[in-house]
């Protein structure tokens, strides 16, 4: 879904366009210059509660980014700008699950080593800024980008019709909800002696 769509269909929510296209005039400028804001937002939420997005790299551990003394600094920021948060079981040393270090916020400690470490880690979504153009492909799944138009019309829209603004945002929550995984549970079950 790209950032035209994702306009448009704001625009259709807040009732501000009827047909399939942008109009830019006095009506609806207002709303279009402040929408790549409410998107960003939109995204980082449903980035990081709803459907996350997966990236790995691969870090040399003899960069000199890495600080060495007793043991290893180093800052994951420093090679995934994007990182929210690491995936631990994602973490390889020389293509082997590795696990013997810590994480300090964005800093992992570890003893000293040698070789090339894999990081599987999830990221934030790359953002809109004012002037991106309509072309511009939103990161995240059809079923996340779906839901951003309802986020940016409860932000907008709620100085013209809260109560309207509040049905999206309701909207937007119950889908959001509907991406994070579900927990599974184990079920108590009965079995008669001898059946199973």
């Amino acid at each position: 879904m790209d950032w035209k769509t994702i306009k448009l269909l704001s625009l259709q929510k807040m009732f501000l366009i009827t047909g399939n296209s942008i109009v830019e005039d006095e009506t609806t400028l207002e709303y279009l210059n402040k929408m790549w804001g409410a998107a960003n937002e939109a995204m980082i939420r449903l980035a990081t509660i709803g459907k996350t997005i997966m990236r790995q790299k691969t870090i040399d551990l003899s960069d000199e980014r890495i600080i060495s003394a007793d043991k290893m600094y180093i800052n994951l920021l420093d090679f995934c700008t994007d990182l929210f948060n690491v995936n631990t079981a994602g973490v390889r040393l020389n293509e082997e699950p590795f696990s013997r270090f810590e994480l300090y916020g964005h800093t992992m400690v570890l003893e000293p080593q040698e070789g090339m470490l894999s990081v599987l880690y999830y990221a934030y979504p790359a953002l809109l800024k004012p002037d991106s153009p309509d072309d511009t492909e939103i990161p995240l799944d059809i079923d996340a980008a779906v839901l951003i138009p309802l986020y940016i019309a409860s932000e907008l829209y709620k100085d013209d019709d809260n109560s309207l603004a509040t049905m999206y945002r309701n909207q937007f929550e119950t889908g959001l909800e509907s991406l994070v995984p579900k927990q599974q549970t184990n079920k108590a079950r009965f079995v008669r002696h001898g059946a199973v």
